[in-house]
Formats: C-alpha cells, sequence, structure tokens
C-alpha cells in the first residue's frame, strides 16, 4: 500500500453525496434507558460519487485513477467542499513541531481533528506572544512543511511561553476506493457536428477515509 499525492478531481465532486460520521452503539434497557457506546474515537468520512449518468471524458478519467489507485489498494488525496479550510484555528506547539488540527466546537467536549493533507501554497501560519497582535513566520525561513502528514517543523528556537500560534490553509482528505471494479454501461450515443457524445451509467462508487 501507498500514498498517490494527487487529489481525484472529475469535475462534479462537488455533487457527490456523504460525510464524515461517528460509530455509537445505543443499548436500551429494559427501563428505557440506554447506554451508548463510541466504538470509533474519530469519525470516518464517505462518499458517494457513482449512481449517475456520465461522459465518456468522465469515465476514462475515473477508470484511468481507479487503476493507478489498484482499486481499493492505494490511497489518494479527495477534496469534501462541505469542509475543506482551517481559518486562523489555534495550534499546539509540541518538541519544536505542530500537527495542523482543525478544531469542532468549544468548550468540552469539542473535537481536535488532526488535518494531515494541507494543500501546497495555501498554508498561512502567525504567532504571536499575546493573542492580539499576530505576525506571520515564512514557510523555509521559519518553518518547514510536510505536505503529506500535517506536521509543520519549526526552524530555530520555538517561540517562548507563553505563545500563540494560528494557522489557515484549504486540505483534502486521505481516502481509498470501496470497490475493486468499477461498473458502468453503456446508455446512449449522439453525433454533435464532429463530436460523438457518448453517455455511460456508472454504478455505486465510493470513496473511504483513510486514518494514520
Amino acid at each position: 500500500m501507498s500514498f498517490i499525492d494527487a487529489r481525484l478531481d472529475m469535475g462534479y465532486d462537488y455533487g457527490a453525496e456523504g460525510g464524515r460520521s461517528w460509530n455509537t452503539s445505543v443499548i436500551t434497557l429494559a427501563g428505557g434507558r440506554s447506554i451508548r457506546n463510541q466504538n470509533w474515537q474519530d469519525w470516518i468520512g464517505r462518499w458517494q460519487l457513482g449512481n449517475r449518468v456520465i461522459d465518456k471524458a468522465q469515465l476514462d478519467y475515473l477508470a484511468s485513477f481507479h487503476a493507478r489507485a489498484r482499486g481499493m489498494l492505494h490511497t489518494f488525496r479527495y477534496k469534501d467542499w462541505n469542509d475543506y479550510e482551517l481559518i486562523q484555528g489555534l495550534q499546539t506547539v509540541a518538541d519544536g513541531q505542530i500537527q495542523l488540527a482543525k478544531t469542532y466546537g468549544a468548550g468540552a467536549p469539542a473535537y481536535v481533528c488532526p488535518i494531515t493533507l494541507p494543500v501546497d501554497g495555501t498554508l498561512v501560519i502567525q504567532h504571536s506572544a499575546d493573542g492580539i497582535a499576530w505576525s506571520p513566520w515564512t514557510e523555509d525561513a521559519d518553518y518547514s512543511a510536510d505536505y503529506s502528514t500535517g506536521v509543520v517543523t519549526l526552524l530555530g528556537s520555538p517561540p517562548p511561553a507563553p505563545a500563540y500560534v494560528r494557522a489557515s490553509c484549504e486540505f483534502d482528505i486521505r481516502v481509498r476506493f470501496d470497490v475493486d471494479v468499477l461498473a458502468a454501461h453503456f446508455l446512449a450515443y449522439e453525433q454533435r457536428g464532429d463530436d460523438n457524445q457518448r453517455a455511460y451509467q456508472l454504478g455505486s462508487v465510493s470513496v473511504q477515509e483513510v486514518l494514520l
């Protein structure tokens, strides 16, 4: 298994259905009360890309990407259009490094989700001694970033405590295909001038988030 550092982009990903979900077991007792157990420590996303009509160019692109990923074997980047931005999110510095993360909710129990695939060219990191006046850090001068893990390494001595660090970026999600067979069947053909238009019905094919 390996990671393909490329984003699946068929041009209509924004219409994908799905999102990130939890896994909770609920047991109802005889008296009507319930016991709930959190089975997963982190949420896991799933997005349905299939069950729609596509053209030949889209089918060729998807088939090529599916073959490159060897079906369900390798992981790659996916953009969830419902949640792809971190905006001035406070970050934790530990041993001169930052694992980029996005916090959902305020107070307890807020959920902190690691960002492992920031998008190159979108990362902005700022620091402050008081949480009011902010100054930007420069990549390769003040820090280096690993865009396949979301780990930021500070170059030089970490800022003295108390120190505040915040980050902004776009990010992708690490996913794999959920099928080894890409099912599609031919629907229609139409001649439009010099172009041959072909329509295909794409079967069910989803991408499943893979946690590091």
